[in-house]
């Protein structure tokens, strides 16, 4: 008999890329194939949250953009909100991430994160996620 497709894997990796020191938010990135591991199609959940909840200022204008390489495609749903304060539950933003060269040529991600602390100034960074393993 045929063997079975594979079934949708919960959490294939998980990341939590770093950001530079002080800075207020935490990220972690969840992978998943919502086709299975053969696909092309990858699913990322971005969680933001507070990096100290206690200490942290409220954060406002909390954005993620992202960037994947040529032969990738991205689909960025909403994010859950834009504003972090303590105690409040974290942003989330789903990724859709097709690779077009799946199998051939690793996915690659790099992320713009923003936000304003207590009303300041804009500050903006850019994280390259490294380590994807192979197949995503």
């Amino acid at each position: 008999p045929a063997p079975a497709p594979a079934p949708p894997l919960a959490a294939l990796h998980t990341a939590t890329p770093a950001l530079p020191p002080g800075a207020p938010l935490s990220l972690t990135l969840a992978f998943t194939k919502p086709a299975g591991a053969a696909s092309p199609e990858t699913s990322v959940l971005a969680t933001l949250a507070l990096a100290d909840s206690t200490a942290t200022p409220s954060l406002t204008g909390v954005s993620l953009q992202a960037a994947v390489p040529k032969y990738a495609r991205l689909a960025l749903a909403p994010a859950s909100g834009q504003d972090l304060a303590p105690g409040a539950p974290p942003i989330t933003q789903t990724l859709s991430i097709t690779n077009t060269a799946h199998g051939a040529k690793p996915l690659a991600l790099r992320l713009r994160l923003g936000w304003r602390a207590g009303g300041g100034e804009e500050v903006v960074e850019m994280v390259q996620v490294d380590g994807l393993p192979e197949g995503l």
